[in-house]
């Protein structure tokens, strides 16, 4: 499994060092083949992706980073993504900060947890298996950060 902390910037050579990623990614999930999967899918945008193996793992690396977008798996062990959804939203409020976009992430159909997503900070939701494609556009309409080409309209690959 990928270790907590993991992390690649995919620009990192191209960009000044003063110059910040387009998009900083915290994705929190148990399972190394779906952070295999989202590393590969988003290897070729501007994005910095720091993984966490847990919820809990999950909200101390949110406290000491900066993220503009959380995807997170609801079962984890350790802490499930509903109370680290929670524990998110209470450091935003409880630092000042600006909330980021949270995406939750499921194999199983939210169905009547709409509603309980929503109460615990998520922003969007995404249904496994991951399809890049949906990855991408969810991204982008959560950050409202585009991962497009704007003259093409095309995937930024």
């Amino acid at each position: 499994m990928l270790q907590t902390g993991t992390s690649f910037d995919a620009h990192a050579a191209e960009r000044n060092e003063n110059e910040s990623p387009a998009l900083r990614i915290l994705l929190v999930d148990d399972h190394e083949p779906i952070q295999l999967l989202v590393s590969a899918f988003l290897k070729k945008s501007p994005c910095r992706i720091d993984i966490a193996e847990n919820g809990k793992a999950g909200v101390e690396k949110f406290e000491t980073g900066e993220y503009d977008l959380v995807l997170m798996d609801i079962h984890m062990p350790v802490m499930n993504g509903f109370q680290a959804a929670r524990g998110i939203r209470a450091l935003e409020r409880r630092k000042g900060r600006k909330p980021a976009a949270i995406i939750a992430v499921s194999a199983q159909n939210p169905g009547n947890d709409v509603e309980k997503m929503m109460e615990a900070g998520f922003t969007d939701f995404l249904l496994k298996p991951i399809d890049k494609e949906k990855l991408l556009r969810t991204i982008s309409h959560s950050t409202a950060k585009p991962l497009f080409s704007p003259a093409t309209e095309q995937l930024a690959m």
